[in-house]
């Protein structure tokens, strides 16, 4: 009895649908005026051609090794059943019973009805490629067919160009375009402009007198309370503050000796005063 070698490939109606679903989605549509949307919408298309016919090439490869595979397997398996044919022929007794030749292939084939399955099962799957295979060859000729178009495009943009004409800058059909800013709010310029005088000349961070700036003219803008001050408790001695011993308080003592040197009742004028800081010494008349 002979079986399917389980190597190779499974031909069913999931592998040809697969197939043919990829290839339905290959398609590249043609602009009727290529030069107006620029070279790079054209180059895209080019590249998507390329694209295409490199993808029906690796179907066509794949195809072809299947069915390599299994129309070897289909001769392998019908050798196989015409041996197993002949040797029942001679040594079988109800095939040899059989008065005429077509009892005996009849008889002869009954028995061998798994080898004959096996056999039919694999000239399907044979069939099914072959079928797959015009499919992906008709693609590619059309994928080529498209290519040659392309280029009859580009060779069509540059004598207009070399005739004066440029190429546009359009967005493609169905291409996104940027949002509408007609509806905008409007922004405050002027309020802009002093956010690119405060951060514009560094990239990232700020410097500190940009902040300080920054922050001087938010005090001036917006000044800020007050706090409260809380009293002083009383009996604290980390409240008082004593005087330094560097401040000199020999000034004190000067005062205190002239406030002595005058009589009780008397007044010290201003001349008096003067002639005390121009003339120390004590006038010989007194």
């Amino acid at each position: 009895m002979t079986k399917i070698n389980p190597n190779l490939p499974l031909i069913d109606d999931v592998y040809a649908k697969r197939v043919f679903d990829a290839l339905t989605y290959m398609e590249v549509e043609l602009d009727a005026d290529p030069l107006i949307y620029g070279p790079k919408r054209l180059n895209g298309k080019i590249a998507q051609a390329r694209t295409h016919l490199s993808r029906c090439s690796q179907f066509h490869q794949q195809v072809s090794q299947d069915l390599h595979m299994l129309s070897r397997a289909h001769r392998q398996a019908k050798l196989d059943f015409d041996i197993q044919m002949q040797e029942m022929f001679a040594n079988d007794p109800d095939v040899r019973s059989a008065k005429h030749i077509r009892d005996r292939e009849a008889i002869a084939t009954m028995k061998l009805r798994d080898e004959r399955d096996t056999i039919t099962q694999l000239e399907s799957s044979i069939l099914d490629l072959k079928s797959v295979m015009l499919v992906v060859k008709a693609k590619s000729e059309d994928i080529k067919d498209i290519q040659g178009r392309l280029k009859d495009q580009l060779n069509l943009c540059k004598e207009e160009t070399n005739l004066g004409a440029r190429w546009g800058s359009q967005p493609g059909p169905g291409a996104s375009r940027g949002p509408d800013l007609s509806a905008a709010p409007r922004v405050d310029t002027h309020a802009l402009e002093q956010m690119n005088d405060l951060v514009g000349d560094v990239e990232g961070e700020t410097s500190i007198s940009d902040l300080e700036r920054f922050v001087a003219m938010e005090t001036t803008h917006h000044p800020r309370e007050p706090e409260p001050v809380e009293p002083m408790a009383v009996g604290v001695e980390d409240a008082f503050v004593s005087v330094p011993d560097v401040v000199d308080m020999s000034f004190l003592d000067d005062e205190a000796d002239v406030g002595a040197s005058v009589p009780a009742g008397s007044t010290v004028t201003d001349d008096d005063e003067d002639d005390s800081v121009e003339d120390p010494e004590p006038h010989p008349d007194r």
